[in-house]
């Protein structure tokens, strides 16, 4: 297929490793690509200006082959029927335009009721804060003052530290 006397119909897009080729009732009439976790194929439609059908018409149906084929292999026949009108187009993307829609509005009431946390947090909290802060700098004081009486206890301000640190997060 060469693509001369054939219109660009459709992009099909199927979630496959698989390449796989689209047949019609008068062959091959468009083969895919793969892209990691999806196969994209261009299905061309019938020129109108041309005298041989050579694409798809509306309310064609069509079968996916998986490519390259082996030989002697017994393959499933999957057949669809899609709508490839505008209104088809549009109401798929009034669709998609909706659920996007609903999307965000779920989003933002999450973020309003996550503020509203926020916003009720206790001020006891913030005194504990204040607290453990006064705490960790006394024993900062104290580690200094046993390093300059030159006394051995650094596994015992480590203990201290690491408490006052839990505690504070």
């Amino acid at each position: 297929m060469t693509g001369q006397g054939n219109v660009f119909n459709a992009t099909l897009i199927v979630e496959t490793n698989q390449s796989f080729e689209v047949h019609g009732d008068i062959g091959c009439v468009g083969s895919s690509i793969n892209n990691g976790q999806f196969s994209y194929a261009t299905i061309w439609a019938n020129n109108p200006l041309t005298p041989e059908k050579d694409g798809l018409e509306d309310g064609d149906t069509f079968t996916l082959f998986p490519f390259p084929m082996e030989v002697d292999a017994i393959y499933t026949m999957t057949s669809a029927l899609r709508d490839t009108t505008f209104s088809a187009l549009l109401d798929s993307l009034t669709t998609e335009l909706s659920l996007l829609s609903n999307e965000v509005n779920s989003i933002i009431t999450e973020r309003d009721s996550l503020q509203g946390l926020v916003d009720n947090f206790p001020a006891s909290v913030q005194a504990l804060q204040n607290s453990l802060n006064i705490a960790s700098n006394r024993v900062i004081e104290l580690e200094t003052d046993l390093q300059t009486a030159n006394l051995q206890f650094p596994l015992l301000i480590s203990i201290i530290r690491n408490i006052a640190d839990k505690l504070r997060n």
